[in-house]
C-alpha cells in the first residue's frame, strides 16, 4: 500500500482527559497484548468510551429511570466527549467528525491535512 492516500477519523488529543484515558488504555492494552508493536488509540475506542459515559450520565441524572425514560435522558445528553461533542438532534447523534488525509508509507503514514 506504499503511496496510497487515505482518510481517517480525527480527534483532539490535546485535552487533559484524553491523556488520562490514553495512559490507562495503553497500560491495560500493553498488559493484555505485549506482542503488539503498533497500537494507537483509535476513534472507535473513544466512541465506545463516550457511549458508556453517555449512558452513565443519563442514569445518574434520572435515578431509577428505565426503558423510554432512560432513552429520553440519553437524548438530552450534551457534553464534550473524547471523540467530540456528544449531542442528539432528532434522536440522532450529531456528527462532529473531522477527517484527516494521510499518505501511507510502508507500515506507517504521514499526515497531510484535515
Amino acid at each position: 500500500m506504499q503511496g496510497v492516500v487515505g482518510v481517517r477519523n480525527s480527534f483532539l488529543d490535546t485535552r487533559p482527559d484524553f491523556h488520562s484515558f490514553s495512559t490507562i488504555f495503553f497500560g491495560f492494552f500493553g498488559q493484555k497484548y505485549p506482542e503488539e508493536k503498533y497500537h494507537e488509540l483509535g476513534i472507535f475506542a473513544l466512541q465506545a468510551y463516550d457511549a458508556v459515559w453517555t449512558v452513565g450520565l443519563a442514569m445518574n441524572e434520572g435515578g431509577n429511570n428505565k426503558g423510554m425514560q432512560l432513552l429520553e435522558s440519553i437524548l438530552k445528553t450534551d457534553f464534550e466527549g473524547l471523540s467530540g461533542n456528544i449531542q442528539f438532534t432528532k434522536r440522532k447523534l450529531e456528527s462532529a467528525t473531522q477527517f484527516q488525509i494521510i499518505n501511507i508509507i510502508g507500515k506507517s503514514y504521514r499526515e497531510l491535512g484535515f
